[in-house]
This record gives structure tokens, C-alpha cells and sequence, in this order.
């Protein structure tokens, strides 16, 4: 029978790593992997919020570009039917749910006139997103953009 102390020292010539060696590593890499998991967590959580504000964006833009297709007097139109009596600053707020989608829209018109005479030059269009996101609560967006006889 080998003595104790034998059977838990080493010889020179043995290799390798012992069973405690080997705890000790297997303990410290599962500390380094426990403390990165929610870092894992939060990356994928902003790379969600960025596709879904990417989302918005495209939504938007498609809107932005129905709005200045639309001849001028259009937009103005939809300020106020009798286009001559708009005044500057008169504003008008448009709700326009997309059709099966999470986001909801409200697009504030504000009529923009540098001339005390006339109809108004441009038109701010401002759009506030709403996107529904079930259990969580909703994200909000703002965007703004300027639509002018000219645009």
C-alpha cells in the first residue's frame, strides 16, 4: 500500500494537470462567464431598440414622402379647407394608424408664413411614432421635417 502523502504528491517525471488544478480553472472561468451573461442580454436588448427605431424611420419616411408627393395645396388643404384664411402658426393634428402594424402615427401640420399676406410658404410636419410592444411599454419617436412649395 502506497503511503498517503504518495498518493497526492507528484513525481518528477509524472505530467499534467492534478484534479484540484483543474477545480480551480473550471471554478474561474465559470465566475468570467456568469459576469458576461448580462452583458450578452444587454447588447442583444440595444440591437432589438435599434431595429426597431430603424423600423420607425423607414415608416416615417414612406409618410414624409406621401405628404410631399401631395401638391402643395394639398398639405394646405388638409390645414384648412378655405386655403386663403390659414394664418401663421395654425396647426392641425392628423392620427393615421398603420394597418396591421405595431406603430400608430399623429402628424401635426403647422402652417409657416413670412408674409403677413397670402398663403403660407411651407408647412412643418411633425410626426410622433407610437410603437406597441406588447407586455413592455411603448417606445416613443419624434420626427420632424419641413415640406415648402419648393420642396
Amino acid at each position: 500500500m502506497k503511503p498517503l502523502l504518495k498518493i497526492f504528491s507528484r513525481d518528477s517525471d509524472e505530467r499534467g494537470f492534478s484534479i484540484v488544478e483543474n477545480l480551480v480553472a473550471i471554478t474561474i472561468l465559470g465566475i468570467a462567464s456568469v459576469a458576461t451573461i448580462p452583458l450578452i442580454f444587454l447588447s442583444l436588448n440595444a440591437t432589438g431598440e435599434s431595429r426597431n427605431q430603424a423600423a420607425a424611420l423607414a415608416e416615417v419616411e414612406g409618410l414624409v414622402s406621401d405628404y410631399k408627393t401631395l401638391p402643395f395645396i394639398e398639405v394646405l388643404q388638409k390645414i384648412a379647407s378655405n386655403v386663403p384664411s390659414i394664418q401663421d402658426g395654425d396647426t392641425v393634428t392628423i392620427t393615421e394608424p398603420l394597418e396591421g402594424g405595431r406603430s400608430s402615427y399623429t402628424v401635426t401640420l403647422t402652417a409657416i408664413k413670412s408674409q403677413s399676406l397670402g398663403n403660407p410658404e411651407a408647412v412643418r410636419m411633425l410626426i410622433e411614432v407610437t410603437q406597441r410592444r406588447g407586455t413592455r411599454a411603448d417606445r416613443q419617436y419624434q420626427f420632424e421635417t419641413i415640406i415648402s412649395q419648393v420642396s
